[in-house]
Formats: C-alpha cells, sequence, structure tokens
C-alpha cells in the first residue's frame, strides 16, 4: 500500500469544468495535485510513479441504478439463463439442477429472455413440469419484471383459474382461463412471498462476489436499490460489512418500498442512523409502474409489437399516485432522498406531477429511474423543480432491438433523451440495472449514449435516430459529477479536485475521442479507491509490481 502516488503521463479528464491534464498526485487518499508530469514528479518526493503510458485517466465511474446484493445471490445461487437459446435447454438445466437438489426446494433460475429462444416465446407451467414436478421453479425475466413458475409454485402460493390479477400485476392466462405461468409485476410477489428469505450473513457473502464485479469494470461507487421484501437484511448485511471495513464500493443504499405504510417511524429511524465513510442511506426506492421489455410501463397509448400497435396494452401502475405523495411528502419531512420507477410517459407524468405536489425538497434530491419516454411538459418541470434522472442508455445497445419494436419508431426516436436532459440543466446519472438486461460495463452505456445503436440489427437502420447522441466527455459527466450529485456523494466523489477522494481509473484507451468498437471493448487497467489499489489488468500488475486487493481472476467465494 502506498500512501502517496503520482500518475503521469497521461490524459487525465477532472470532470471539473472540462479540465484536462497530464499528472495526479495522491497523499493519504485524496488528490493534492492535478497539473503537468513535470510538476507531480517534483511534487512527489518519496512517493510511488505510475507512468499511465499516454492512457485516459477519469474520475471512478459510479454506477446510479443497480441491485449489487442481488447480482451477488444470483451469482452464487442461481441458474444462469443468459446463454439458454431454447426451451428445451431450459428443461435439460432445470432437470439436471432438480437430480442434485432436495425434493421441495426451490429452484431459481435468472435472465430468461424470450427473445433469445428459438421457439419465441417464453417457456410456460406445462415446460417446466417436464423438468421436475417435485420442486418449485421460478425463473425471473432478464427485465425483473416478469417470472415463470411450475405448477408446484402455483400450488404453494395457491394460485388457480380464480385467482384475481392483483393490483399493479397480471397472471397470464389461456383461453380457459387457467394459469401459464407467466406472472408480471407485483403478480411476482404472490409466489416470492413464499421463497424462503435468504440470511444476513448470505447477503454479506453475496455483497462480497459482486462488489469484485462491479470494481473490476472500473466502477467505484453505487447505488443499490434493493429488493422488495428484502430492504431489511440486504441493508444489515451491507451495515456488518461497512463496520468491518469489508466494504470496498461506496454504496448509497436506496431502501426499496411499495407503500407509505412502511414507511414507519422505525424504518427511518434505522435508515437515519446509517452514515459512514463507505455506506451511505438516507433514500428510498419505490416502483411506480412497469418494464419496457415485458410492455407493463404505463403509457398514454399501447404499446407496440413488432412495430404495431397492440391493442388493450397501456401498462400497469404498480401503486396509486396519492400514495406517492404521501411517500415524498414524507421523505421531505425527514431529509430523505427519493428514487421512483418510471418508464412510460403515462408514468413520468404522474411521478412529476406527484413531487409537484409533494413540493421538491432541496436538501435531499429526488430522481426518477429510467425515465425512458417522458413527455415535453414533463422535461420542463423536471428541469424547474430540480427533479434528477438515472438513465441507462446501455439498454440501446443491450436491448435496443427490443424496445424499438415495443415502442414503436416515433416513440424510440424520443426514447432515452440525455441530450434533451442535458440542455435542460437536469441532472443526469447513468447506471446499468444490473443485473438486469446489463452487466455493469459502462463501456455499454457509453456507447449508448455517444452511438445510440442497438447490438442487434433491426428492421429499421437507426431507430433511435441521432437527434439524443451526445459526445463522449459528455458521456463520461454522466458517469462521474454528474452521477455522484444524483447519489448524493458530490462532496467526496465525482471529479478530479484537489481535496477529493482519490477515486480513480486509469482506462484501455489513449483518447477522447474513441471509436464506437473502443467504447465496447472498454476496460480499466487500474481502480484507484481513496488511493488504494483495488483492480489491475494482469499486465499492469506487473508492471506496477504490486498485489491489488481484486485482480483479473475472480476471488475466492
Amino acid at each position: 500500500m502506498f500512501r502517496c502516488i503520482a500518475i503521469v503521463n497521461g490524459i487525465v479528464y477532472t470532470a471539473s469544468s472540462n479540465n484536462i491534464a497530464e499528472a495526479v498526485v495522491i497523499d493519504k487518499g485524496k488528490i493534492v495535485y492535478i497539473g503537468s508530469s513535470s510538476n507531480a514528479i517534483c511534487r512527489a518526493k518519496n512517493c510511488k510513479i505510475i507512468d499511465a503510458e499516454g492512457h485516459l485517466i477519469t474520475p471512478g465511474f459510479i454506477d446510479s441504478h443497480c441491485h449489487l446484493a442481488q447480482a451477488g445471490f444470483l451469482e452464487k445461487y442461481g441458474i444462469n439463463l443468459l446463454q439458454i437459446r431454447s426451451i428445451n435447454q431450459i428443461i435439460d438445466i432445470i432437470s439436471e439442477k432438480a437430480r442434485k437438489t432436495k425434493p421441495g426446494t426451490w429452484i431459481y433460475g435468472y435472465g430468461l429472455d424470450e427473445n433469445l429462444l428459438k421457439e419465441g416465446r417464453p417457456p410456460l407451467r406445462y415446460d417446466l413440469d417436464e423438468a421436475t414436478s417435485k420442486h418449485p421453479v421460478f425463473l425471473e425475466h432478464i427485465s425483473g419484471h416478469m417470472a415463470v413458475v411450475n405448477s408446484y409454485a402455483l400450488k404453494i402460493a395457491g394460485i388457480t383459474k380464480d385467482t384475481p390479477d392483483p393490483p399493479g400485476g397480471i397472471i397470464e392466462r389461456d383461453e380457459r382461463g387457467e394459469p401459464i405461468g407467466i406472472l408480471k409485476d407485483s403478480a411476482m410477489s404472490l409466489v416470492t412471498r413464499f421463497m424462503p428469505e435468504p440470511s444476513i450473513d448470505m447477503w454479506m457473502k453475496c455483497i462480497e462476489v459482486a462488489q469484485y464485479m462491479w470494481i473490476s469494470k472500473g466502477i467505484t461507487a453505487i447505488e443499490d436499490v434493493g429488493l422488495l421484501g428484502q430492504g431489511s437484511n440486504i441493508l444489515a448485511a451491507y451495515r456488518r460489512l461497512a463496520h468491518s471495513n469489508r466494504l470496498i464500493i461506496r454504496t448509497r443504499f436506496s431502501y426499496p418500498i411499495s407503500s407509505s405504510k412502511e414507511l414507519n417511524q422505525d424504518l427511518i429511524k434505522k435508515l437515519k442512523s446509517i452514515n459512514s465513510r463507505f455506506l451511505r442511506v438516507l433514500a428510498l426506492k419505490i416502483f411506480y409502474d412497469g418494464s419496457g421489455l415485458a410492455r407493463t410501463a404505463l403509457m398514454h397509448d399501447n404499446w407496440c409489437r413488432e412495430y404495431k400497435v397492440d391493442k388493450d396494452s397501456r401498462g400497469l401502475r404498480l401503486i396509486p399516485q396519492d400514495d406517492l405523495i404521501n411517500i415524498i411528502r414524507l421523505a421531505n419531512k425527514e431529509n430523505l432522498r427519493v428514487s421512483i420507477h418510471a418508464i412510460g410517459d403515462k408514468a413520468i407524468d404522474e411521478v412529476v406531477e406527484a413531487i409537484s405536489i409533494a413540493k421538491m425538497s432541496y436538501k435531499a434530491q429526488h430522481s426518477i429511474i429510467h425515465c425512458i419516454v417522458p413527455t415535453k411538459k414533463s422535461i420542463e418541470t423536471m428541469s424547474k423543480l430540480g427533479i434528477g434522472v438515472k438513465i441507462q442508455t446501455s439498454f440501446i445497445y443491450s436491448y435496443g432491438h427490443v424496445y424499438a419494436a415495443n415502442l414503436c419508431l416515433e416513440r424510440a426516436r424520443r426514447a432515452f433523451p440525455i441530450k434533451t436532459f442535458l440542455r435542460h440543466g437536469i441532472i443526469v446519472g447513468n447506471g446499468s440495472d444490473a443485473p438486469f438486461l446489463n452487466p455493469p460495463d459502462p463501456g455499454y452505456g457509453l456507447y449508448g449514449a455517444v452511438v445510440r445503436k442497438p447490438r442487434i440489427k433491426t428492421p429499421y437502420d437507426d431507430p433511435f435516430g441521432s437527434e439524443e447522441k451526445i459526445t463522449f466527455i459528455d458521456a463520461i459527466k454522466t458517469y462521474t459529477r454528474l452521477a455522484s450529485i444524483t447519489i448524493g456523494w458530490d462532496d467526496e466523489i465525482g471529479s478530479i479536485d484537489v481535496g477529493k477522494k482519490a477515486d480513480l481509473v486509469i482506462w484501455n484507451i489513449k483518447t477522447l475521442d474513441p471509436r464506437p468498437q473502443d467504447l465496447l471493448n472498454l476496460k480499466p487497467l487500474t481502480t484507484f479507491i481513496e488511493g488504494n489499489i483495488v483492480y489491475v489488468d494482469e499486465y499492469w500488475e506487473e508492471k506496477l509490481n504490486y498485489k491489488p486487493l481484486f485482480k483479473t481472476s475472480k476471488p475466492h467465494k
């Protein structure tokens, strides 16, 4: 561990007033100098000198919206379906898991994506029944807003032909009204409430595994929005890790709730009692509508299917607007930040209206998560009120082919309007939403913001248009300085400024004008948190002659 480090001969993008330098000096975990390499070397007596060899150096990237703890859980305990390409493969992999699993034990899979299956549809309960009739099975969709379960799981949950759709949810049925095993949004909770809750110790192990996944991508801070119904144990796990100095990545934990009734004085007291070097809370996460992939987000007009308007498909409102207003009022009173999931244009209009009615708290900035198809009126009101946005431009690259088909071209052209947000002075933090839809790689988000093209070809050459493209430098800001504001940590991180924490990344590119392919191949060579080298590429490990906390090979689980 080096107390003092001078990084020289680089392209240092500070994210502060577009300043670009050659070198940065770190002492006792903080930035003490930014400027020329020659001056840095003169100031850095008895310091470790690192030659950046012309590579780009930025503030540590910030993932303003993700599910890190849940990603760790899936990595350790779930069946990964991301590479599966047929329903028969799904049946085979579940059958194999069932043979090794005690009867009655839940089998959990994640990353289900019917768009990648040769059948072009998700599996149904009857397909999963072929795999096992002795285990309840729950397969979570890549969107996180849909699941497929088998007959055993439906029986445990008591879901039958006579079970009504819950508020904010859909139980899909056949022509006879029988449930086919597909549950959307709040209907998923009819089953998940019967699944065993992971212990605090389990969540601790999950977080320790997952923080490597983010740090190895050049991400030094996150906002984890947890998992509905699991907020208490996940928060306790983060708190114990922070207390024992095992939490390496800076974390703002946004506690998930689904009703104002949950925001009682005991919870408020708990959220206010946690504020440490690597863990901050004082934040809430709310779901207001559904998913763009599952076409359950709340829209003014019908969703499309394969670029054609689909009747009676305007999505779901997951909580009443009046209750959202109550939550925001309570949050304002207690100085809590509120992040609200809203994708559809109608949902965004209602959320903006709710914040306007409840009055914006300027002590704790509120944000809209995703905010994919806002109306012009909502954008103007957001700008006026100071409402932030936690966007995921990575969706354009990873699942743009599905979004474009679901939105139809007119709405796709105005979707993910990051340039418009920035032009209106709206604070935009970029993020991944990992493990849903994307891994945590920021290169995908940078590509989506700068290039705006999906990875899978669509019937249209440019479904998202070029009007909302932004520059590489502006895209970096959404992962650094602006993102630090959205998670409430701009007092210490987000830019390379004297006095701020030395959370930095040396990247594998040597330009501020990279080619599109360079963005997709972007990776860190070295990542620093408070001046400590926490990740290093194998080549640079040899160059630095230093063993980091994490390196290219994964740590022992």
